[in-house]
């Protein structure tokens, strides 16, 4: 089963929240994420207009995009774009993340291969070693991006 066919199973509502290639992610976001060959994002899903649908409240992320990779396996990416101005943000983004872990485990989504970016929505300005940013690299996530370019070649 690839993951269209595993989220559909598990949520058939999801089904009109897929949008071909990056269509999901806002406009004024669509330049910060980009790849070496644009036909690698097979589709992608506003997580939070998702959830929003079901009712659910809760510390959402923005987005699920699925991407092929070059051994034609298909690899989940979460991107969340929010400000990266302060250590505030870092816990607004620690939130998110444990809210990503358990809607994750709910999609059974834990068996692909899987990454999360946070982008920041303007720029970055959080100080490099604070303790929250420790605490956010031990969530995986190691850096802030202002833009991702080639992210089929991020590890």
């Amino acid at each position: 089963m690839n993951i269209k066919e595993t989220l559909l199973s598990v949520n058939p509502k999801i089904e009109t929240f897929i949008k071909n290639g990056k269509q999901a992610i806002k406009s004024e976001y669509q330049n910060k994420l980009s790849a070496s060959n644009s036909k690698i994002f097979k589709f992608s899903i506003d997580l939070e207009d998702f959830y929003k649908s079901l009712k659910e409240k809760g510390n959402y992320w923005d987005y699920l995009i699925v991407i092929l990779q070059t051994n034609e396996i298909e690899k989940a990416i979460y991107i969340e774009f929010h400000p990266a101005e302060n250590n505030k943000n870092i816990k607004e983004i620690i939130a998110k993340l444990k809210w990503l872990e358990i809607k994750a485990n709910e999609l059974e989504l834990k068996k692909y291969s899987q990454k999360r970016f946070w982008i920041a929505s303007g720029k970055v300005t959080i100080p490099a070693n604070t303790k929250e940013r420790k605490q956010l690299a031990l969530l995986g996530i190691s850096k802030v991006h202002e833009r991702i370019t080639n992210i089929d070649k991020m590890p």
